[in-house]
This record gives C-alpha cells, structure tokens and sequence, in this order.
C-alpha cells in the first residue's frame, strides 16, 4: 500500500507535471497526455482528505470533511 502521505506527493507532483506540460505543449498529443496528468489532483485531494481526518477527532471529522468540499 503506498499510503496516504505518499498518495498526496505522487498526486501533487503528476498534477504539477501536467500543468507544466500543458503550459509547454508543442502539439496536441503532447497537450493530451499534459491534460491526463493533471487528473493527479484526484489522487492529491483524497489523500490529503484523508490526511486530514486522522489530526481531528471523530466530532470534528464530519465538520472539517464538509468544510473542505
């Protein structure tokens, strides 16, 4: 299992990589495979959900989860 704290980095960094490949895409294959690496946000924004929830209390967990969204 790769974890949460390591899902949130791989996230980041394929959503940062995309961004930058969209930004310097020279052709619309290139723009593509940018576009598809910024769906690293998904992995990015669940894991850091996740992250999150365990540093407040089982009380406070549905409040901060909503508050997020």
């Amino acid at each position: 299992a790769m974890g949460e704290g390591r899902m949130a980095w791989f996230g980041l960094a394929t959503m940062i990589a995309g961004f930058l490949g969209i930004a310097f895409a020279r052709n619309q294959l290139e723009l593509y495979i940018a576009t598809a690496l910024v769906a690293g946000v998904g992995f990015a924004s669940n894991a850091m959900m996740a992250l999150l929830s365990h540093r407040v209390g089982p009380r406070e967990q549905g409040w901060l989860l909503g508050s997020i969204q």
